[in-house]
């Protein structure tokens, strides 16, 4: 078993790591390169008219219709819990939920969330994760097993 300062020790580490992993990749992407037009004589030139966007508000009626086109990072980082055996570390971020291999640090699993987390627990059995956010919720999640 490992003792209460290592483990802190650890815990700390990853979450350096996570941050910085969370980092990587929050630049947004580079602008396409616009592609020169060809030289044109007038009688063969093609007239191009704007095209007319339909912008509308975002109502009830057509919200169901928007799309994540992308997401940047992880969010930040507001907690951290070890589950008890030792296999999982789930981390609270403000976007939701990551469950990492402690072993690996590969992602296991991604649990969104409509509101920013802010704290995670196992229960000690370790197949339950209880979760509390921003909106003033609890929620209970089920963890996948590990290995």
């Amino acid at each position: 078993m490992i003792g209460t300062t290592s483990k802190r020790i650890f815990l700390c580490t990853i979450l350096i790591a996570l941050v910085l992993a969370g980092c990587e990749g929050a630049q947004p992407p580079a602008p396409a390169e616009e592609t020169p037009a060809a030289p044109s004589s007038p009688a063969s030139a093609v007239t191009q008219e704007p095209t007319e966007l339909l912008l509308a508000p975002i109502t009830t009626v057509n919200a169901e219709q928007l799309v994540e086109l992308a997401r940047y990072g992880k969010g930040k980082i507001r907690d951290v819990d070890w589950s008890p055996d030792g296999d999982l570390l789930a981390v609270a971020s403000t976007i939701g939920i990551w469950l990492y291999d402690a072993e690996t640090l590969e992602d296991i699993r991604y649990i969104e969330t409509d509101s920013g987390v802010t704290s995670v627990a196992f229960a000690p059995d370790g197949q339950t994760l209880a979760s509390g956010s921003h909106d003033g919720t609890v929620r209970l999640w089920g963890v996948p097993p590990v290995r």
